[in-house]
């Protein structure tokens, strides 16, 4: 079965490898840009452990994350109770 390629078919050919192409720029500058990210992190002496306790204590200590729980913990138990506790 023969084909024969018309010139809006090379066209979009053409559209769709440059569309290929410029994700696959985009793909390699965000891997680059990761690395920066990541020889930054580490040359800064930071570890998983030391993000995760600075994480913990700035979310126990942010106002709007307490404020926040005290609704969520408030809007729970006053459901369970108008709904009767129906299990």
């Amino acid at each position: 079965m023969a084909t024969s390629k018309s010139p809006g078919q090379k066209v979009i050919a053409g559209l769709m490898l440059i569309i290929a192409l410029c994700f696959t720029l985009i793909f390699v500058a965000k891997v680059i840009y990761l690395q920066q990210v990541h020889s930054l992190y580490r040359s800064t002496g930071a570890s998983f452990e030391k993000a995760q306790q600075e994480f913990a204590t700035g979310v126990v200590s942010n106002p709007g994350v307490q404020s926040a729980t005290k609704q969520a913990a408030s809007a729970a138990v006053s459901s369970a109770f108008s709904s009767g506790n129906q299990m």
